[in-house]
């Protein structure tokens, strides 16, 4: 039998220590993966935090804090701040406009107003998607910087996330839409009612994008649009990513437009009567690609997505169909900021604003949330060509919602009233704002 040394056995100290050294080892190790996932992460899905945190202050606060004027909150109550004139009249200032503007808040401690509608008695009517409510406010003739808006009124509740708003031709019935529903609603403008709910039409489940908008022409034409259920996909509705036109009664829809991941919004032109749509594009190609859009849209018309994006390119990452797909879908009108995420349009018609600004089209950009460096977050003045089927420059309006890598708040919809004053509502606030040129003469009450 060989003979056999005895093992020599491990010491508690020694054993202590290799663990410690293992634990280390392992923290290590596990430090670096996490690095690397988060580096990835970021580099994929980009800076969220202006989207999702929450500061210690919002834009409207930040308003109050630059000397403007007063505003309601829910309850109705005025929220006293010091007499002011115009951002640019108070040493820095985050919030810019240009001279001559001023911008004060409205209304406070909603939840998340999004689509705003004025209708012909200068109401202003709004969805406010967080409390599942379609709300009222009668607007003043006049404004000034201590203005008392009062408390929106609560037209109806309980809604499974309400979004569009349009009113018919002859303003006596009002359009809204749910996710998976059509609604119509008899409007009473001197009582502030919506009574006689109805549902006119079903609508597919949105998955990613639940939010569906409105356009009425004047002819009773209603046209609906429904973001895409994903990211990238081929849809088994082809009412998803895709604009439905119907009746007032909802009779007889249609698909009238294809290829529009998420048109999120959509107004008329007041010459042509064309729908121009606010177009999101699909997310991870990077910082800038691909660009958002806006869309002019045509009977029948196809817009490319998933397949295509921007001026007719192919989509290798998706990589179905062929490249020669795109030759046959409609390029836009403008191209936008990869991530601007833009949303409310509207056309300027308004004495408040300058001549050679009429017809152009002012658009909310609610910000990114999947940019290295956040993009968006503001209001922006694009340039409609004499042709009014172009746009060829665009120029920042309002700003101060973002600051660094903060988001203060993120900009809805834009609306103008029946006396040229700019509304404009911040889901991320909780707030509805307005903008007026102090420098030109307001509106006499006795216009309305």
């Amino acid at each position: 039998m060989p003979h056999r040394h005895p093992t020599k056995r491990k010491t508690p100290a020694v054993r202590r220590g290799e663990y410690a050294v293992w634990m280390v080892v392992g923290t290590l190790v596990m430090v670096s993966v996490l690095g690397l996932v988060g580096y990835w992460g970021f580099q994929r899905i980009g800076d969220i935090r202006p989207a999702l945190s929450q500061p210690d202050e919002n834009f409207a606060e930040l308003i109050r804090q630059s000397g403007n004027s007063s505003s309601s909150n829910a309850d109705g109550n005025t929220v006293p701040v010091p007499d002011g004139t115009t951002t640019e009249n108070v040493q820095n200032s985050p919030i810019t406009l240009p001279e001559g503007f001023t911008i004060q808040v409205a209304q406070t401690g909603l939840s998340q107003p999004r689509d705003l509608l004025v209708s012909p008695e200068n109401i202003l009517l709004f969805s406010d998607k967080g409390s599942g409510e379609v709300k009222a406010m009668p607007l003043p003739a006049e404004i000034g910087s201590d203005t008392d808006f009062g408390a929106a009124k609560t037209l109806v509740s309980g809604l499974d996330v309400p979004h569009g708003l349009a009113l018919s031709p002859d303003g006596q019935t009002l359009l809204v839409t749910e996710e998976t529903a059509l609604m119509r609603y008899d409007w009473n403008a001197a009582e502030l009612t919506l009574t006689n709910g109805r549902k006119i039409l079903d609508m597919p489940a949105g998955g990613r994008h639940t939010t569906r908008s409105l356009v009425v022409t004047e002819n009773g034409e209603v046209f609906i649009s429904l973001g895409s259920s994903c990211d990238t996909c081929f849809e088994d509705s082809e009412w998803l990513a895709a604009v439905v036109k119907t009746d007032l009664d909802g009779n007889s829809p249609v698909v009238y437009a294809t290829g529009l991941r998420n048109a999120v919004f959509m107004t008329q032109h007041p010459q042509t009567n064309d729908i121009w749509v606010t177009e999101m594009g699909r997310d991870f190609l990077g910082d800038n690609l691909p660009p958002d859009e806006i869309n002019v849209l045509q009977a029948n018309g196809n817009y490319g997505w998933p397949v295509c994006y921007g001026n007719q390119v192919y989509d290798e990452q998706f990589g179905q169909r062929s490249p020669e797909y795109c030759a046959d879908t409609i390029a836009p009108v403008f191209k936008i900021q990869a991530h601007s995420a833009p949303l409310g349009l509207t056309f300027i018609q308004s004495e408040q604003f300058p001549e050679e600004w009429q017809g152009d089209l002012l658009v909310a950009y609610h910000g990114s949330w999947n940019r290295t460096v956040p993009v968006g977050y503001k209001i922006v003045r694009l340039e409609v060509g004499e042709d009014n089927t172009s746009v060829t420059s665009e120029q920042d309006f309002l700003t101060g919602f973002l600051q660094d890598r903060t988001a203060f708040g993120r900009p809805v919809d834009v609306e103008f009233d029946q006396n040229g004053h700019l509304y404009i509502s911040d889901d991320k606030s909780g707030a509805i704002y307005v903008v007026r040129n102090t420098a030109q003469p307001q509106a006499d009450e006795s216009a309305e």
